[in-house]
């Protein structure tokens, strides 16, 4: 009885793991895009052709600051939040339970309980474990809370169709992007094991005028309808 109970076990097992194989293969994208360029990186030209490929214009007179782990990056960030008049747009692939998630959901809550318009995009599968009671509280408070491409059993194929990016764009002047997420591991110095390594660039100058386009491009496939606000070309900062 024992061997056939393993024997069960092990097909079940098989089986399980085609399935999961078949969804994974269902979910990989299904057109593969090649390109071939006379223009080395190298070359003056590169910057403007890539730029008229991807359709992003070319910006300049930027400020750029370079925040390093946790120490630098949250502060920077929770300080512009706290500081926001008119607007805070923000989007993250994880958004965890914790010190860190609770830190973004009070400062977020109290922007929009002053009148400021909030807009959240958090991914359908990075942000899975992202509490209730803290969209709960967003929701009361005046924000918006959307979920970018949730998952679902009948569209497999959209699994792999995520959204990695970290933007904050506050006001339509500052911006943030970078690699941390909102999760406990980001908090520190990289002290430890525990504590993850990573970098945040915080923007100022007309290129924060692309990123909240970025921004508005996921939220818009998240939920509708939501209006769009862009200011304003700015004027390009002294470098």
């Amino acid at each position: 009885m024992l061997l056939n109970a393993l024997r069960r076990a092990a097909i079940a097992l098989l089986v399980g793991a085609l399935v999961v194989s078949a969804v994974l293969l269902l979910a990989q994208d299904q057109t593969t895009i090649r390109v071939k360029s006379e223009i080395s990186a190298e070359d003056p030209r590169d910057p403007a052709y890539v730029a008229a490929l991807v359709g992003a214009a070319l910006t300049r007179g930027n400020r750029y600051e370079v925040l390093t782990n946790g120490d630098q990056i949250f502060p920077a960030m929770l300080g512009a939040i706290d500081k926001a008049q008119r607007r805070v747009n923000f989007e993250t692939y994880v958004y965890d339970t914790g010190e860190l998630a609770n830190r973004f959901t009070g400062a977020l809550e109290q922007a929009a309980s002053r009148g400021v318009s909030v807009i959240t995009v958090v991914d359908g599968v990075g942000a899975a474990s992202m509490e209730r009671e803290h969209v709960r509280r967003l929701e009361h408070a005046g924000a918006k809370v959307l979920t970018f491409n949730p998952t679902r059993f009948y569209t497999p194929e959209n699994l792999n169709f995520r959204t990695h990016r970290k933007i904050l764009v506050v006001d339509g002047n500052v911006g943030f992007t970078g690699g941390a997420g909102v999760a406990d591991h980001w908090l520190g110095n990289a002290q430890h094991k525990d504590q993850w390594r990573d970098t945040q660039v915080r923007i100022e100058g007309p290129i924060v005028r692309l990123l909240e386009a970025a921004f508005y491009e996921n939220a818009l496939e998240s939920k509708g309808p939501i209006v769009p606000e862009i200011d304003e070309s700015p004027q390009a900062l002294d470098e």
